[in-house]
């Protein structure tokens, strides 16, 4: 396959937060799939617009239709992946500490990936374009919003309460320090291993926290 062949990635597991594509409409799935695809074949600053409305296979003006930039493409299918943490967060028991159920649903969500050989050159292309610090910075503050609401519900409280607040920050920050650090290290780092030494200290401080308050039922 050559990078102008856009992969159909609905329902494929082999890339990365593939549930946001089954809840775009048909056109607007198929630019957003062509730009993440694109910045990982290409990089992000040798991808232009017109490559993108080019692999999905319609015009310059559709694309501009439907995204204001190149940036703006790539920023949808991030929000679509924070949102796929809050149905799984809320199946969790209501009985388990926050951080080991945050813990399974990152677990999960790992397991769509068929390689996260693929995850680090999308990360590292990502990080090194200037143009894409707000679309991350948008990610993280969505992921912390989901993050807050479902550990306010299991603790009974408000999202903007500082216990909700507080968890969700530091989840938030675990996963970017697991990126930074996976992103710098040497080839064949076990991400799912530094993932667990990054859970393992980071519930010596949250361990308890929900796990004996039984919120509403």
């Amino acid at each position: 396959m050559d990078d102008t062949t856009v992969p159909s990635f609905r329902g494929d597991s082999s890339v990365p937060g593939r549930g946001w594509a089954d809840r775009m409409d048909a056109t607007r799935g198929a630019l957003a799939r062509a730009t993440v695809h694109l910045f990982l074949t290409r990089g992000v600053a040798a991808t232009t617009a017109d490559d993108i409305a080019a692999a999905a296979g319609v015009s310059r003006r559709t694309f501009f239709r439907y995204f204001a930039s190149k940036e703006d493409a790539f920023t949808e299918p991030l929000l679509h992946q924070a949102d796929e943490f809050a149905p799984l967060l809320r199946d969790r028991p209501r009985h388990e500490p926050l951080v080991a159920g945050l813990r399974a649903v990152v677990e999960r969500i790992a397991t769509t990936y068929a390689s996260m050989d693929q995850v680090l050159p999308l990360y590292r292309a990502v990080r090194e374009d200037p143009g894409l610090v707000p679309s991350i910075a948008l990610f993280n503050a969505r992921l912390r919003e989901v993050i807050a609401a479902w550990a306010a519900d299991r603790l009974g409280s408000e999202p903007g309460d500082l216990e909700p607040q507080l968890f969700a920050e530091t989840a938030v920050a675990v996963r970017e320090t697991v990126l930074r650090l996976w992103a710098n290290a040497p080839a064949g780092t076990d991400v799912g291993a530094l993932t667990d030494a990054a859970f393992d200290h980071w519930s010596s401080g949250f361990a308890a926290l929900g796990g004996s308050h039984t919120g509403n039922c």
